[in-house]
């Protein structure tokens, strides 16, 4: 099957959920034998050369493309009503560029990687009578509505829900347009759907590549340890941060005095930094190697408050035979089960409480971890996840 793929950056390296998920789509459906040509904005956050992905695409175009926010470009868009997170990815270039490929070119699918190309559909149903499908990393507008949600009164919340708000209007039209969507969960398939979208369907969540994230005898995971790990530029993973450092670390220093904390994860602001300045507090802003970090900690911890779709690193976590504890909207979407193969707290107290248990029961810990590791081998290898993907494209080629 020859697949055009598009997405909003280059998929690399494999140091955050999007890059990881998105590179292990195209690795996999090349595995597969199908043929990938990928077509990807080239971000200057992200800027990495087409070369990097030659060894998984038959063919790998790039556009250059600014993405930074500008607060002048912010506050033009705020008040001319558009849609500015989704808006600074479109490229007149890039518009040309899809034309072009499906002008020399006949594919069979093409593949969009989250909602931030879904303005290039117009080019493409104009270019092309292929389906087209969509791969809805998060139903994103629930993200900002979730983080409004939790801030206190301010002009930052009022900008917040208002982008939200915007941001689901732009969702709810552009999904109307696809021939097919592939949600990662079960919650955001019933999301999308409650946008008016009734065309097919699959729910296609996160994969993990058992063969790297798996347990490593070389590495000794470090006794009465509790860690956090996920990218510290993500505004969900610096409100976790600060809710538990806030909320739960006083009382959980307090109960454990010998226990260390260990944050990881990349480009922490310096407020995450600062952390580091208590006793047993640990902050690593580079981490080089997800699995080595993972195992050299014991006990995960998830304390999101917002986010949508789902989170990759606890599935990673689960192939590494880790102890979780997590909010349930930080699990959402995954085949969690509480007291079985995760511990779920919301309030401060369930979580001191689930990193108790989980320091004083070696049992359950153990319990956890094995259940954690048997359910990741069953449900989510990326060959398994694949295919998913494999029955939407079937399908739409024979309707």
């Amino acid at each position: 099957m020859n697949i055009l793929q598009i997405a909003p950056r280059i998929p690399y390296p494999l140091n955050d959920g999007s890059a990881i998920g998105v590179y292990n789509i195209t690795r996999h459906l090349h595995l597969a034998g199908h043929e990938v040509t990928l077509l990807a904005l080239n971000t200057q956050k992200h800027h990495q050369p087409p070369s990097v992905m030659s060894s998984v695409c038959a063919d790998v175009r790039t556009v250059d493309i600014d993405t930074t926010v500008k607060p002048l470009d912010a506050l033009y868009h705020l008040l001319t009503g558009g849609t500015y997170i989704v808006e600074r990815f479109i490229s007149k270039d890039f518009s040309r560029l899809i034309a072009s490929t499906l002008a020399e070119k006949q594919f069979d699918v093409v593949h969009m990687d989250s909602i931030y190309v879904a303005p290039y559909i117009g080019a493409i149903k104009q270019a092309t009578s292929a389906p087209v499908i969509l791969r809805a990393h998060n139903v994103e507008y629930q993200i900002l509505q979730r983080l409004a949600s939790n801030m206190k009164p301010s002009a930052k919340k009022l900008y917040m829900g208002n982008m939200a708000a915007r941001l689901k209007r732009f969702e709810q039209k552009y999904f109307q347009r696809f021939d097919g969507i592939l949600a990662i969960t079960p919650e955001d398939f019933g999301s999308i759907r409650s946008l008016g979208y009734t065309g097919p369907m699959e729910i296609m969540p996160g994969g993990v590549d058992l063969a790297m994230f798996s347990p490593q005898p070389q590495i000794t995971t470090k006794a009465r340890t509790v860690f956090f790990f996920g990218g510290l530029e993500w505004a969900p993973n610096i409100e976790a941060v600060h809710w538990f450092m806030s909320k739960v670390f006083p009382d959980f220093r307090r109960a454990f005095p010998d226990v260390e904390l260990h944050i990881g994860g990349k480009n922490p602001p310096n407020d995450i930094l600062a952390y580091a300045e208590q006793p047993g507090v640990f902050v690593h802003p580079n981490v080089p190697s997800a699995p080595g970090f993972m195992q050299s900690y014991d006990i995960m911890i998830v304390p999101l408050l917002s986010g949508g779709g789902m989170r990759l690193k606890i599935v990673e976590a689960m192939a590494m035979g880790k102890a979780i504890i997590s909010t349930p909207i930080g699990a959402e979407g995954i085949a969690v089960q509480h007291s079985d193969n995760i511990l779920l707290a919301e309030s401060p107290r369930e979580f001191l409480d689930a990193i108790t248990l989980c320091l004083n029961n070696n049992t359950l810990k153990e319990q956890l971890q094995r259940q954690a590791l048997s359910t990741v081998r069953k449900l989510y290898s990326w060959e398994k996840v694949i295919e998913t993907a494999m029955r939407l494209y079937s399908r739409l080629r024979t309707a």
